[in-house]
């Protein structure tokens, strides 16, 4: 009826790590879970599996993706204290040290509720939300700065500490609010966007609109509150700013001869208009940058013998031998494992 072997199964795969034979386990974490918090507890896995192994036996992980997500949100934790940091000195420059505080505290109250908004919709931090974050961040004092400073002109004028939040609120509101609907305006069609590359887009948008619109709750409602509380005692200035002097005249100028303001703003248009269409190098949704990974996908005929599909790849291992000095790890996936070899750099 049958002729039975005690021996061992055909091999369906080959797996090498730095040319030395090895085992390759992939770890893939589901979708919405948080890569960082999963690498962690792979990593945790790994250091008390290390303690165990035989001499000669050595675990080595390959392929962190985390590490990407780690260094936008370093990026990001960066930009968000450099614009802290640059958005102090510009207001202190201009404005004095009070209301700078009070627009500084927009940046990280807008962030905090953009974050709880985010995890409310059930949205978890990816490439391209963070990405978005850092974009949004340098509009985020927009509103703030204009509410704040008209809040305080009335102070100047004698208006108490409530009357100045309200007058200087109520003024300025719908500009402000205005302003902001056309911002979100130009990244809402991004959501309708079809197909793979909207749904890998959608969040540029997502983000951004809860961005913006966390922004103009805290300028309409946290910075009028923070002013009447401490905004202080005011005097009117002595004497005008000189920037300020400068841009009064600068203005009259340009309404006294309004043609010649209008005709040289088209010019403006026309002139910059004509050098992108000379010199402009065009439009690249995702520029190349420098991979720090190459991966090499090898395919045979369907049917060619498993033995002679890795004595092929041997072979594109030798070749890739004479630049292992700038390679971290070289892993070699044959067969069902994978069916490619990838190299992983420094």
């Amino acid at each position: 009826m049958a002729t039975v072997r005690d021996t061992f199964k055909d091999r369906e795969s080959f797996a090498r790590l730095d040319r030395r034979e090895s085992i390759t386990i992939s770890v893939r974490k589901t979708v919405g879970a948080n890569i960082v918090h999963v690498v962690g507890a792979v990593q945790a896995v790994l250091a008390e599996a290390r303690k165990r192994l035989p001499a000669g036996v050595r675990i080595e992980a390959t392929l962190d993706q985390s590490e990407d997500i780690r260094t936008i949100v370093s990026d990001l934790e960066n930009n968000v204290v450099t614009g802290l940091i640059l958005v102090v000195a510009v207001l202190v420059l201009f404005m004095g040290w009070r209301i700078s505080a009070i627009v500084a505290t927009a940046i990280p109250m807008s962030m905090l509720m953009t974050f709880a908004l985010i995890q409310a919709l059930g949205y978890t931090l990816n490439m391209v939300m963070l990405f978005s974050l850092i974009l949004a961040l340098g509009m985020l004092v927009d509103n703030a700065i204009v509410i704040v400073e008209n809040i305080f002109r009335h102070r100047q004028e004698g208006y108490g500490r409530i009357q100045a939040a309200m007058k200087g609120t109520a003024e300025v509101a719908w500009p402000v609010t205005t302003s902001t609907a056309t911002t979100l305006a130009a990244f809402a069609p991004m959501l309708a966007w079809p197909g793979i590359m909207g749904d890998f887009m959608k969040y540029l948008p997502i983000t951004v609109i809860i961005t913006l619109s966390s922004s103009l709750f805290v300028a309409l409602v946290i910075s009028p509150t923070l002013c009447s509380v401490l905004s202080g005692r005011f005097r009117p200035p002595a004497e005008r700013h000189p920037f300020l002097e400068a841009y009064r005249r600068l203005l009259r100028a340009s309404l006294r001869h309004w043609p010649v303001t209008l005709t040289l703003a088209a010019c403006v248009l026309a002139v910059v208009g004509i050098l992108y269409h000379k010199q402009g190098e065009g439009v690249e949704l995702f520029p190349d940058i420098d991979p720090r990974r190459g991966i090499i996908n090898i395919r045979f005929p369907q049917g060619t013998n498993i033995h002679e599909t890795d004595r092929l790849t041997r072979i594109v291992e030798e070749r890739l031998e004479p630049f292992r000095g700038e390679l971290k790890h070289m892993v070699t996936n044959v067969g069902s494992a994978g069916g490619m070899s990838f190299v992983g750099s420094a």
